[in-house]
């Protein structure tokens, strides 16, 4: 069984001038991603690699989430496929996963986050800022993670009202 997360990046900082890839977390983003990191963490463990944009907003969420699944003693792969990625650049990257890698961690950006999500299961999920979708499919194999193949087994947001 493999399991995917993928997860679009914390909010980001508008109010600066650098560019769209070096834009940063906002107070609002920072206060997330370590929230989501930790329930991610609670509910599932740690995955066995994490993959990320290289974009500053999104490789500082996996950042983040690394610290809070006790993941620092691996290094974050980066991947600037996954900046500004078509659901098929996403899946290609997915795809390109080590066999013997049972839970990946993906973070990326919409729109091709949300797309991925739909292409792979056939369920349109709206990725909002630091939410998380696990995907699974009965497979030894990455290479099976294709369009309508996979199925839905989380899908968390920082907005979700847990007591």
């Amino acid at each position: 069984m493999k399991q995917l997360f993928l997860i679009r990046h914390a909010k980001s900082d508008w109010s600066t001038s650098l560019s769209d890839y070096y834009r940063p977390l906002n107070k609002r983003g920072l206060r997330d991603a370590p929230k989501m990191g930790k329930r991610v963490h609670g509910l599932f463990g740690c995955p066995d690699i994490i993959i990320s944009s290289g974009a500053k907003r999104a490789f500082h969420t996996a950042e983040l989430f690394a610290k809070e699944l006790e993941f620092s003693g691996y290094k974050i792969h980066q991947n600037d496929q996954l900046y500004h990625a078509s659901p098929q650049d996403i899946i290609d990257v997915i795809q390109a996963i080590d066999e013997q890698v049972e839970t990946a961690m993906l973070f990326s950006h919409n729109p091709g986050i949300s797309q991925t999500v739909y292409s792979l299961t056939d369920h349109y999920v709206d990725m909002k800022t630091a939410c998380v979708v696990g995907i699974k499919k009965d497979t030894k194999n990455w290479q099976d993670f294709g369009p309508g193949k996979c199925h839905i087994f989380t899908h968390l947001s920082p907005k979700d009202n847990l007591n």
